[in-house]
């Protein structure tokens, strides 16, 4: 999403049109949601995993 951003924006400061129309930002940043929620879900299965092991080895 920053790179979508940095075009928004030097867009704006050249005074040109933007690069995307409004429907296409609304797939990015939908797309972009869903891969920030998939990665959450990837990142929470790796902590409990790892909280599992560590709690395996102390036994």
């Amino acid at each position: 999403m920053d790179l979508v951003i940095q075009r928004l924006v030097k867009a704006a400061v050249a005074h040109i049109a933007t690069p995307y129309a409004r429907g296409e930002l609304n797939e990015l940043a939908k797309w972009c949601s869903e891969r920030e929620q998939t990665a959450r879900k990837v990142e929470r299965s790796i902590k409990y995993a790892d909280e599992s092991v560590a709690g395996d080895s102390e036994k």
